[in-house]
């Protein structure tokens, strides 16, 4: 597959319906701007690492585009071709003459980039969203990729909260039957108020099983998530893991797959979505 990276919007191709199961593979990992805790920048490493888990979908955080820091790379650029994926960037912020923020990467066409600002307490924040073309899917799936305030206190966990209702008021503005993924690095516990609001909007929680993600070499806050809202559509979790990878960023990635399927037709006129299969 030829990999092909923008960022700006491209157009999605048509995808066939159908009832059998689709099955996805999630990565999400904050790379640190390719930075490893044994002090070398190397982006290859990412890369091989990203490549070597055979994702569908990939959300990344801690990216830079054309900064001195990093030798004016264009990182996620760099890693789209690494993958064979097609990809997206999201800027957060300017930084060291270039651009910090998110990026996502895609298996299958990208269409309607949207870069949403996130109410700022600390370091400015945003959420990167496409609609993804999945085969088997009628209507296009919607990948969202962020990263939240890191802050500890009372008034970081205050900012996470209001950072997350911005991100559901964006994925509000999906058609309700469309599968919504939201994957990265949310500096949120399980348990957390700001994880609390994804749940009471009846999002599923995919990583559930996972353990502790941060920092990498000695893992003991599990801070990096995927979340689901399946839109009118039955969701299995078939599994999820922390991806051991102690070096080469100061987060371990994280990787899930889900299978979506159809409602049965005696359901989808009157029932709302629920998860079908849980891992264990």
């Amino acid at each position: 597959m030829t990999p092909v990276f923008v960022c700006l919007a491209v157009t999605a191709l048509a995808a066939p319906a159908g009832a059998e199961p689709v099955r996805l593979r999630v990565v999400s990992y904050n790379i640190h701007h390719g930075a490893g805790l044994d002090g070398k920048l190397d982006l290859a490493r990412i890369g091989a690492i990203l490549a070597n888990a055979n994702a569908d979908l990939v959300a990344l955080q801690e990216v830079e585009r054309r900064t001195t820091r990093t030798s004016r790379v264009d990182q996620p650029a760099v890693l789209a071709q690494q993958t064979g994926l097609g990809g997206l960037f999201g800027r957060a912020i300017d930084f060291a003459g270039g651009e910090y923020g998110n990026a996502l990467l895609a298996r299958h066409p990208l269409a309607h980039p949207t870069v949403t600002p996130l109410p700022v307490h600390g370091e400015p924040r945003c959420c990167l969203r496409a609609d993804i073309a999945v085969p088997g899917l009628a209507e296009p799936l919607v990948f969202m990729a962020t990263h939240l305030d890191f802050e500890g206190d009372a008034a970081g966990q205050a900012s996470r909260v209001r950072q997350i209702d911005a991100i559901l008021a964006e994925a509000g503005k999906v058609p309700s039957d469309a599968a919504v993924i939201l994957a990265g690095d949310l500096n949120c516990e399980p348990g957390s108020p700001p994880l609390a609001r994804l749940l009471a909007a009846g999002w599923l929680e995919v990583t559930t099983a996972n353990g502790p993600t941060c920092p990498a070499d000695r893992p003991t806050a599990k801070i990096d998530h995927v979340y689901l809202r399946p839109g009118r559509r039955e969701a299995r979790v078939v599994s999820c893991a922390v991806i051991d990878e102690p070096v080469a960023s100061d987060h371990r990635p994280i990787v899930a797959e889900i299978e979506l399927r159809p409602l049965p037709p005696e359901r989808a006129a009157t029932q709302r979505p629920r998860a079908w299969g849980q891992i264990g």
